[in-house]
């Protein structure tokens, strides 16, 4: 009976020793898997560590490369905020010249009128002046030609006296005289005229720059406008993705 239970009992210290062996081993392969599983959360937690940095340190280039970009833009600004200004200065600048050219073609066009005007009255006087005178001289020579039918040139002579003959040739010579003259003042006032249109002229030129110059200012002003609203839309675009990293973090 004693053999029996001490059989029984040698077995059963076996099956207690296979089992403890069997729990040691189960135990070591928990300890390992844990072990290894530890280790790979750490490799993957370090991977993300890794790939967090790398995301974080291109956030900060990106951050970087936007903050000077809005300072370009903010130097672009200031660079067309200047030339708003001078092209605002050569405005006003320009201004008192267009009404000073303004005011020097006005007074040119009267100048011109006055003497169109005057030259109109001057040429009435001398037609007149030319029809008396064309007038006299034909009385003259239709007196001329009747005495000539009438007698020959030395009744003629004998007619008239000496002193008569002379006034007659005088005013025939100073009606020559007079058509000398008349033709010099003619061409005296046609030369004033014709200097007076020429400076009428370049005044109307002076005046078509000016008014090309202000159109190109105001084609400039336009554009900078245009320019400017672009820049503000980028600038407000750079700082709504700004506003967005640092939501981010």
């Amino acid at each position: 009976m004693s053999k029996k239970y001490d059989l029984q009992r040698i077995k059963l210290n076996k099956i207690k020793s296979n089992l403890q062996s069997y729990i040691q081993l189960i135990n070591f392969t928990i300890l390992t898997e844990r072990a290894d599983n530890v280790q790979l959360k750490k490799q993957a937690i370090k991977s993300e560590a890794i790939i967090f940095k790398k995301q974080k340190d291109d956030i900060k280039n990106e951050k970087n490369v936007i903050v000077q970009e809005n300072r370009k833009i903010k130097q672009e600004i200031n660079i067309w905020e200047d030339k708003h200004h001078n092209l605002v200065k050569c405005a006003a600048e320009t201004e008192p010249k267009v009404e000073a050219n303004k005011d020097l073609a006005n007074e040119s066009d009267e100048r011109l009128n006055g003497l169109k005007i005057d030259q109109k009255k001057r040429r009435r006087t001398i037609f007149k002046n030319l029809r008396k005178i064309y007038d006299f001289k034909s009385v003259i020579i239709l007196e001329i030609v009747k005495k000539e039918q009438q007698m020959n040139f030395n009744k003629l002579m004998k007619t008239y006296s000496k002193v008569r003959f002379i006034q007659q040739i005088a005013k025939l010579y100073f009606i020559f005289i007079d058509k000398k003259l008349i033709k010099q003042f003619y061409s005296d006032l046609n030369e004033q005229v014709l200097f007076y249109q020429v400076e009428q002229n370049e005044q109307k030129l002076k005046r078509s720059e000016i008014k090309r110059l202000l159109y190109q200012l105001d084609n400039r002003l336009k554009d900078f406008k245009f320019q400017r609203e672009i820049l503000l839309v980028r600038v407000q675009d750079f700082d709504r993705i700004i506003v967005q990293i640092w939501s981010y973090y």
